[in-house]
């Protein structure tokens, strides 16, 4: 298991909690009969991430609960998103599902990295600015 973050290599770290948590919900819906692009996404992001300890990792990635300010590289303009559960998503709110396109591409990043999404009107530029972190 990996134990420290290099912030500068661009990768994707998910903390063991985020993991396991993540696991089981792909594991559940795929149980009860949901298979979507996204899905199949969120699982290559599970495969494909490394794993770090969730201690000293607070403010440091994007977890679930995790608020970040953005910055739209090509608008250059700032968005504050958290990131939750699909059933807790809420625009409003400005809480964002890590199904949505955002909403994965958020997870596991760390300040500084930057990264493309695929919106309605084409693809933008984002880069994570900033992280604050939900107590658990």
């Amino acid at each position: 298991m990996k134990s420290e973050l290099k912030m500068s290599d661009g990768g994707i770290y998910l903390t063991v909690f985020d993991r396991d948590c993540l696991t089981a919900l792909v594991a559940r819906m795929l149980q009860s009969g949901v298979d979507s692009e996204d899905l199949r996404e969120l699982e290559e992001i599970l495969t494909s991430a490394s794993i770090v300890e969730d201690r000293g990792s607070k403010n440091r990635i994007v977890t679930l609960d995790s608020t970040v300010r953005l910055k739209d590289l090509d608008f250059n303009c700032e968005y504050v998103y958290t990131l939750v559960l699909p059933l807790q998503g809420n625009v409003k709110q400005r809480k964002v599902s890590l199904l949505a396109p955002i909403g994965r591409a958020m997870l596991g990043r760390t300040v500084g990295d930057v990264f493309d999404v695929e919106v309605p009107a084409g693809f933008r530029t984002f880069r994570v600015e900033e992280i604050h972190q939900a107590r658990r």
